[in-house]
């Protein structure tokens, strides 16, 4: 797994995540998965010190996602998709 983060500001970045094999992001934990995902991720409440919303993320991904052994792929290519994160 090979990931890249560019900071606009404190609350706002764009993240790219490209991943072989078993992993547990985003979809199903398969042998040979090739998985793409890149979007925005926001951080609403960065730098404050205290409180449960301060490690709260949101993101908006696109992904890309093939299963060779079952010869299926799955894109979704606009950075829409929400997930949302608390990282502790």
């Amino acid at each position: 797994m090979l990931g890249l983060e560019y900071r606009f500001s404190p609350k706002l970045m764009w993240i790219t995540n490209v991943s072989y094999g078993e992993t547990w992001l985003l979809l199903e934990n398969r042998p040979r998965k090739e998985q793409l995902v890149y979007g925005f991720r926001w951080v609403p409440m960065a730098g404050q010190r205290r409180g449960i919303f301060s490690n709260l993320a949101i993101d908006l991904i696109a992904l890309y996602v093939r299963f060779p052994d079952a010869d299926e792929e799955s894109r979704f290519p606009l950075p829409i998709f929400p997930v949302l994160t608390w990282q502790w």
